[in-house]
């Protein structure tokens, strides 16, 4: 991936989850630019985790110029 044309704010994962025998969901994230895994015992880790990455990132760059290609969630068929 050629990063010189991406903003500072963004950032790309791998998302993985799955069930444990015991049928607890457990979740990762592999950084795309990177390759760095984090693991998460379970989804509030996560989504804690990614908000965490964004405020950061709004803290970095509180008037980022991106692509708003992705405003609003659809789900495509």
């Amino acid at each position: 991936m050629n990063n010189k044309h991406l903003p500072n704010s963004y950032h790309a994962y791998l998302l993985r989850y799955w069930a444990e025998t015991d049928a607890t969901w457990r979740f990762s994230l592999e950084a795309a630019q990177s390759g760095e895994q984090i693991g998460f015992a379970d989804l509030s880790q996560l989504v804690a985790f990614l908000q965490e990455q964004m405020v950061q990132a709004e803290e970095k760059n509180p008037d980022p110029i991106g692509d708003n290609r992705f405003d609003s969630f659809e789900r495509r068929r």
